[in-house]
């Protein structure tokens, strides 16, 4: 897609996010529609301090244990990076401002030596996989940030796997709270993202052959389906759910396609995974969220931190 073009997207949603690889997903071909419209959500505010909840224990734990057989399988660099932040932030009494790794801080170690065996390599992508998927069934159990903290972790882990596996680049990790906003809020900005996600894809199954069509497909569906859950619920709380656009400028090429809607839609998952009060809401708001993540990542992305703030690139 030519320079200019990418130039002239505009944000979709009344927040102004920046997602990974170089900006929001796509863009409105024009911003006057009410439902895409209005003020800003709260600037970013201090999280409350934890408690150290189950949640919280639970990744430390987890974390824990991951960094120390990163460090004993000579892991890269930025993932040791990564990793050494999320550990951080969980020793920390607030882990949902992401405080900055003190190097003076000297974070847990687990009791015993870690053994990482002949392949080193394949036993920190099991390990990665392994603490997503506990991650993923702890997040939601809890509430507010540390549901987010957790499924942010379960996303970065579910990716990081694929990244040490197969390549790829990760992000500097971020500090700072994400913007609160309200459930109904968060629900709104989630079906805006769906309404542009599924006029790309739809663009794109005239522009592939069809023996290409079927992940096309897969992603339509994908994004129909959230779209038209949330807008029915939002209905069904007397919220008005977003209506789409006339058009959108959407990038021409699958790959990028993807990059672009599923890191864009990264920080917007985030927010609804704070602001939701039920258990079901959270699973589904977590399990988007790490998939998104892999999505963007295969798709040629940088691996952020912290999946679901909208760090810069």
């Amino acid at each position: 897609m030519p320079a200019s073009n990418r130039r002239q997207f505009l944000v979709i949603g009344a927040t102004v996010f920046t997602g990974i690889a170089g900006g929001l997903a796509w863009n409105a071909a024009r911003g006057d529609s009410p439902a895409l419209s209005g003020g800003r959500p709260p600037a970013p505010t201090p999280a409350p301090a934890s408690t150290a909840t189950s949640a919280i224990v639970e990744a430390r734990s987890r974390m824990t244990g991951l960094l120390a057989l990163a460090e004993a399988a000579g892991a890269d660099p930025a993932l040791l990076g990564a990793h050494r932040a999320h550990l951080t932030a969980l020793v920390s009494g607030s882990p949902g401002t992401r405080p900055s790794t003190s190097p003076g801080s000297p974070l847990p170690t687990p009791g015993s030596a870690i053994d990482v065996g002949d392949d080193p390599a394949r036993e920190l992508i099991d390990a990665e996989r392994s603490a997503a998927e506990a991650l993923v069934e702890t997040t939601p159990g809890a509430t507010g940030t540390d549901a987010l903290v957790c499924g942010s972790l379960a996303a970065f882990c579910t990716a990081a796997a694929e990244v040490v596996e197969d390549g790829g680049e990760i992000g500097m990790p971020g500090t700072g709270a994400l913007s609160t906003t309200d459930d109904v809020t968060a629900m709104q900005q989630v079906v805006a993202q769906c309404h542009a996600a599924v006029f790309a894809y739809q663009r794109l199954l005239g522009l592939v052959p069809r023996s290409d069509d079927e992940p096309i497909l897969a992603a339509l569906e994908r994004y129909r389906s959230l779209r038209d859950e949330l807008s029915g619920e939002l209905v069904d709380r007397g919220a008005a759910a977003p209506a789409a656009e006339a058009g959108y400028l959407v990038p021409d090429e699958p790959q990028e396609t993807d990059r672009v809607i599923e890191s864009g839609l990264l920080p917007y998952l985030g927010q609804w995974l704070q602001a939701t009060n039920t258990e079901s809401d959270r699973d589904r708001a977590a399990t988007m969220l790490s998939e998104s993540t892999l999505r963007a990542v295969r798709a040629g992305a940088t691996l952020p931190a912290w999946p679901g703030w909208p760090d810069p690139a």
